[in-house]
């Protein structure tokens, strides 16, 4: 089911097109209502869709990949005009207890719910006016990854998934890997050197956390794999060379264990030179750095390769 509020004011895009947005409210399994915006570059017929998923955090619908004292950029809103330019129609929401959809975050927020959310809209785009249902494609940024192939492992009408810079590993083998990393670049805030000291960490910081938030334990023991062996549409693996929140080698295991199924539309690029945001070098004075030119473009190529019914 779609609750639709009021139309919003189109923005200009060429002299012969405008940006087509249409607000929807989502109700969810868990009694929450997910505020999502279905853009298009009009309002008439039926497109080719495209869901997008941030990674871990309160993110709202422009799902940024990378935060900093400066800000943020924006990603999915620039990828979103981009898509709508190519002839797509985009879904963008806001995060539970994020933006103006319901609930609280740390309450309400794990990798299960967020799937379970996208499952909703999903399931409510279907019967959208600018949506053909049976070609819309989730593309998860880092957690929104995972999100998008437990998603898709339960929905075989999806079209195509993007996983961009998505985990193969559990939280707790991430967690382990990151202070690993910090401890090596001598981030003199973290000393944990060995493997017991580690452990010992992970042990606290995870009793720490639990009963303040539902997101942290749960992702400690969550791995993603699983569904993602049971794909079966097609599949971009895009990872950057240079990440050091989710490692390069991550994508080359989650492009293994989809193909070891038998899934054999799997494309895997490791770009040089990125790092987990897929952002530029340099946002300029004063900015922070927009998602990648190159990046945007991997992606429009492929969504353009996906069979068109």
């Amino acid at each position: 089911m779609i609750l639709v509020v009021p139309l919003l004011l189109g923005l200009a895009l060429t002299p012969r097109d405008s940006l087509h947005s249409r607000e929807i409210r989502v109700p969810t399994p868990d009694g929450q209502v997910i505020a999502a915006v279905i853009e298009s570059a009009n309002e008439v017929g039926a497109r080719p869709t495209v869901v997008l998923i941030s990674g871990a955090g309160a993110h709202d619908r422009n799902g940024y990949t990378l935060v900093t004292a400066r800000g943020h950029n924006d990603a999915f809103r620039t990828l979103s005009t981009r898509l709508v330019r190519l002839g797509y129609a985009v879904v963008r929401f806001d995060k539970v207890g994020t933006g103006s959809s319901t609930g609280d975050y740390r309450v309400h927020a794990t990798t299960a719910s967020h799937a379970a959310h996208v499952a909703a809209i999903v399931t409510a785009i279907r019967g959208a006016r600018e949506v053909d249902p049976e070609r819309i494609t989730l593309i998860g940024h880092s957690e929104g990854g995972a999100i998008a192939g437990i998603v898709a492992a339960d929905d075989p009408r999806i079209a195509g998934v993007g996983l961009l810079a998505a985990p193969a590993w559990t939280g707790r083998r991430i967690m382990r890997y990151q202070l690993r990393y910090a401890a090596a670049r001598r981030n003199r805030t973290v000393s944990y050197t060995s493997a017991d000291l580690i452990e010992a960490y992970l042990v606290r910081d995870a009793a720490a956390r639990v009963g303040t938030e539902a997101w942290y334990p749960y992702f400690l023991d969550y791995d993603p794999l699983p569904p993602m062996r049971r794909l079966r549409s097609p599949v971009l693996v895009l990872q950057g060379d240079r990440d050091e929140v989710v490692t390069a080698e991550q994508a080359v295991e989650i492009a293994e264990a989809i193909t070891a199924n038998g899934n054999a539309g799997v494309r895997l690029q490791v770009i040089p030179g990125y790092s987990h945001s897929f952002t530029g070098a340099d946002g300029g004075a004063g900015r922070v750095a927009p998602l990648s030119e190159e990046i945007i473009s991997l992606i429009e190529d492929w969504l353009l390769m996906l069979p068109r019914g």
